[in-house]
């Protein structure tokens, strides 16, 4: 007999309801519009996973999987025979019902959220929305600042696994965090606050970009350290991520602006975390992909992400 167990935050604070679907609402968004554009690396992501994979038995943990788009389901399923799959995302148990499970194969299920503090923070968050535009940020800058400075709490079984897969959850650590900073602070109120405020509130706005770059570091290496913590010796991690995202507007009539590259991983930072937990026999892999053409629906803007992937031992 197979099976499979399912906890919802049981290890970690619940994110607000507001701000899960409000994100699930965003990203299903944002596949419909990349449906079209996606498939050659949907294509090199699964390849790279199963390459990854190959040989290993035993326990495997993916941590974000999402909406699976970039595992070879199948032969994933096929090759382990205990699996913890780990997000907040309600889709994960719909596609493991799709599985056949293999016998005795036993299936652990963990909606819960990975940089597990990103509950409470949220809620700290959320609860400066009736101030005004200034104290909200001062305010807000200070929970972030407090936050990168703890200790996050670590209430998991202490499972040790063979295989441990990160499918782009670094450039997603912040990502529920900014969600709730913008539902109390919109992007709006941000620009007029820096091209038309006062350098009090100028000042206001660094002060919160900073510690919302601190915080996420924080939260990265902080993941980064929790999977080598429960990697056993000859285990091995598959890290994907996506460290960068290239923005340019190609409107009708008017010459092509400047890319606009924005970092979703400081890599120069986060790399000594990952030299010093594991080692890389094989150079990483990388590709881009357009998420977006530059279209009317989308503003004109073209969207590019940067992919990299490795396989990473425990050293």
């Amino acid at each position: 007999m197979s099976q499979t167990v399912i906890t919802k935050f049981k290890y970690t604070q619940a994110v607000p309801l507001s701000i899960l679907e409000h994100s699930e609402k965003t990203y299903q968004y944002q596949t419909d519009i990349e449906q079209e554009y996606f498939q050659s690396h949907i294509e090199y992501a699964q390849q790279e996973f199963l390459d990854s994979m190959r040989g290993i038995q035993g326990t495997a943990l993916v941590i974000g999987p999402g909406h699976c788009r970039d595992i070879p389901v199948p032969e994933f399923f096929d090759a382990f025979q205990d699996i913890t799959l780990w997000d907040a995302d309600t889709i994960v148990e719909q596609i493991v019902d799709e599985q056949t499970p293999k016998l005795n194969q036993q299936i652990t299920i963990w909606k819960e959220d990975f940089t597990r503090v990103t509950g409470p923070i949220c809620e700290e968050v959320l609860k400066n929305t009736e101030k005004p535009r200034l104290a909200k940020a001062l305010d807000i800058a200070s929970v972030l600042k407090r936050w990168s400075e703890s200790e996050i709490p670590d209430n998991f079984p202490d499972t040790q696994y063979d295989f441990i897969a990160a499918t782009v959850v670094l450039s997603q650590c912040n990502c529920f965090i900014v969600e709730a900073l913008n539902t109390v602070l919109p992007a709006k109120d941000k620009f007029e606050m820096v091209k038309y405020g006062d350098p009090t509130e100028q000042r206001a706005i660094m002060q919160l970009e900073h510690a919302l770059r601190v915080l996420t570091l924080h939260l990265q290496t902080q993941l980064l350290e929790w999977m080598a913590s429960r990697l056993k010796p000859d285990g091995k991690l598959f890290l994907s991520t996506t460290p960068i995202l290239t923005e340019r507007k190609i409107a009708p009539n008017t010459p092509p602006s400047k890319p606009r590259k924005i970092l979703l991983i400081d890599i120069p930072k986060v790399e000594p975390t990952i030299q010093v937990l594991f080692n890389q026999p094989k150079p990483h892999k990388t590709w881009h992909w357009t998420a977006s053409q530059a279209t009317k629906e989308m503003n004109w803007i073209e969207r590019i992400f940067t992919v990299q992937t490795r396989t990473l031992h425990k050293k």
